[in-house]
């Protein structure tokens, strides 16, 4: 149930009251002040202050009783979250209600991401890569020619994106998801997160404390001294020199 945050780049971490004590995955801010945090048994929690308190909206509706590993915010109203057993939940009012429709989607979900208000992808276990054009309300499988676990997904347009996964995979794609191919990379292990500031600088991140970097769009990567050997499941660069 732990929720850090930080006000000065990340020098000092302070813990707030989550109000939960089941395990949370995924975090996304419309703002500084508004944002969801989602995990365990289909938590979702909600805060309109920066986190000085959380709510939890999971009790309020039924979201789903499977765990959720990441959400995302298209807008302030619109909102999808992904998780285990081919969940996907959405809500169109800002988070106060959630509908989780079935699908014939069995493979557990990891990591989710919209460029725009109708295009997105999620990616998961045995490879699954799935891809919306309409704000989702139908997803359609695509072939990743990869049948381990993917934990996470980036785009940079509606054309080129990265996923990322077991055993070192780095998938890339320039006709929106249509056919992926495998990077060479120096690592072999999972990885979890990916992302990109532009066409040519990105991050991917795994374990065990692994980084790797590119400047030519992953033609070739290069490890970075993480000083972990922590897992680790995220990475976000607000440009060039500062990261997390």
């Amino acid at each position: 149930g732990n929720i850090v945050t930080t006000n000065d780049g990340g020098i000092t971490w302070n813990l707030q009251k989550s109000g939960t004590t089941n395990s949370l995955y995924g975090v996304f801010m419309v703002s500084p002040k508004e944002g969801w945090v989602v995990g365990e048994y289909g938590t979702v929690l909600y805060t309109k202050n920066g986190g000085e308190k959380w709510e939890l909206r999971s009790g309020q509706t039924d979201v789903t009783a499977n765990d959720l590993e990441d959400v995302q915010f298209i807008n302030e109203q619109r909102g999808f979250a992904v998780g285990r057993r081919g969940t996907i939940t959405q809500t169109f009012d800002g988070g106060r209600t959630w509908v989780t429709p079935k699908t014939d989607i069995w493979a557990s979900l990891n990591s989710l991401y919209f460029i725009n208000d109708n295009e997105g992808w999620a990616v998961g276990e045995t490879g699954t890569i799935l891809h919306t054009t309409d704000g989702g309300k139908t997803w359609l499988p695509q072939r990743s020619g990869f049948g381990m676990p993917l934990h996470g997904v980036y785009f940079k347009d509606s054309q080129e994106g990265w996923a990322v996964g077991y055993l070192g995979t780095i998938l890339h794609t320039l006709d929106g998801g249509n056919t992926w191919s495998e990077q060479v990379n120096p690592a072999w292990q999972i990885l979890y997160g990916v992302y990109f500031l532009n066409s040519k600088e990105g991050w991917v991140v795994g374990w065990p404390g692994v980084i790797l970097h590119t400047n030519n769009g992953g033609l070739s990567w290069e490890r970075q001294n993480s000083n972990t050997f922590n897992e680790l499941y995220g990475v976000f660069f607000v440009d060039s020199d500062h990261g997390w």
